[in-house]
């Protein structure tokens, strides 16, 4: 059996036929061959369209803001080949809802940060921090100490 062959309907659809009623199809008006971008998309929407495939994105989109890029770095490593390419034809499938998820994901990080997110060892006054605020005493002006 031959390999389907896609094309494009007069509403724009695009759709994966046999050779045989492809050629018909092509003849009749307003049908047409798929350039293989079309095809690309249209097989990329039928895998990861769809309000599930938007959530995934929004999701992965937020894990990638909020980590700079390590979570796709992480998912990677620990899934292989196979998460790394679902991972961009998922950015790719759905770029609105993975962008939105990016700069939601940016966001959360840089309020957090901004209300003393750090790390417990790192905050100020913390011991363990490699500068600590201290006040010297009769003065209500904080200066930098290290250690």
């Amino acid at each position: 059996m031959a390999d389907p062959v896609s094309v494009v309907s007069p509403l724009g659809s695009v759709q994966e036929v046999s050779p045989e009623e492809a050629a018909g199809l092509v003849a009749t008006e307003g049908w047409r061959h798929a350039a293989p971008e079309e095809a690309e998309q249209a097989r990329l929407q039928a895998k990861h369209g769809g309000f599930t495939g938007a959530a995934m994105a929004a999701v992965t989109g937020g894990l990638r803001g909020a980590s700079v890029g390590g979570s796709d770095a992480l998912l990677s490593a620990i899934g292989g080949e196979d998460v790394r390419k679902g991972l961009a034809e998922l950015r790719e499938a759905n770029p609105m809802a993975s962008l939105g998820g990016e700069v939601g994901g940016s966001l959360l990080r840089l309020n957090k940060f901004r209300r003393g997110g750090l790390p417990p060892p790192l905050r100020a006054g913390s011991r363990l921090a490699p500068i600590r605020v201290v006040a010297r005493p009769g003065s209500s002006r904080p200066r930098p100490s290290l250690g």
